[in-house]
C-alpha cells in the first residue's frame, strides 16, 4: 500500500493528499491564530495550548507537528515556515529509486495517451496499459 501512495505522490506533483489537507489545515489555524478578533485568536491558541488532545484544532497541530517534525509551540509563535517544512517533507518520503519510477510511469502513460500519433511505436496501447498496471501493483 505504501508503494502505491508514493507513486501517487511522485505523479501528483510530490504532494499526497494528506499533505495537501494538513497544509490547509494549518494554513486555517495560522489565520485563526493571527485573527482580528481577541476572542478567536484565545480559543485557538488555549486549544493548541491546553487541549491539544481533544480540541479539533489542537489534535491537528499536534499531528502535524509530530509528521514534519516541528514543535507546536514554533508554530503558534509563527517560527515555522508551513510551506517549507511540508515540501521538506514530501521530498524525502519520495526517494530517487521512487522518482525514477514515477517518471518512467509517467512516460508511459504520456505514451499511452498519444498513442497513435507516432507509427514507430513498438507496443500497442494495451501492453503499455499492462505495464503500468504492473508497475503500479508492485
Amino acid at each position: 500500500m505504501m508503494h502505491i501512495v508514493i507513486i501517487v505522490t511522485g505523479l501528483s506533483g510530490g504532494m499526497s493528499m494528506l499533505d495537501e489537507l494538513c497544509m490547509r489545515s494549518l494554513s486555517f489555524v495560522a489565520k485563526c491564530l493571527h485573527h482580528s478578533s481577541a476572542l478567536i485568536r484565545f480559543i485557538t491558541s488555549r486549544g493548541i495550548v491546553f487541549a491539544a488532545g481533544v480540541s479539533v484544532i489542537g489534535v491537528n497541530v499536534t499531528f502535524c507537528s509530530a509528521r514534519y517534525n516541528y514543535k507546536a509551540c514554533d508554530f503558534t509563535s509563527g517560527v515555522v515556515n508551513m510551506n517549507r517544512v511540508i515540501q521538506q517533507y514530501c521530498r524525502r518520503a519520495v526517494s530517487e529509486s521512487s522518482e525514477r519510477l514515477c517518471q518512467f510511469i509517467l512516460d508511459l502513460i504520456r505514451c499511452r495517451d498519444w498513442y497513435g500519433s507516432d507509427e514507430e511505436c513498438i507496443l500497442d496501447k494495451a501492453e503499455i496499459c499492462e505495464i503500468v498496471q504492473s508497475l503500479a501493483a508492485s
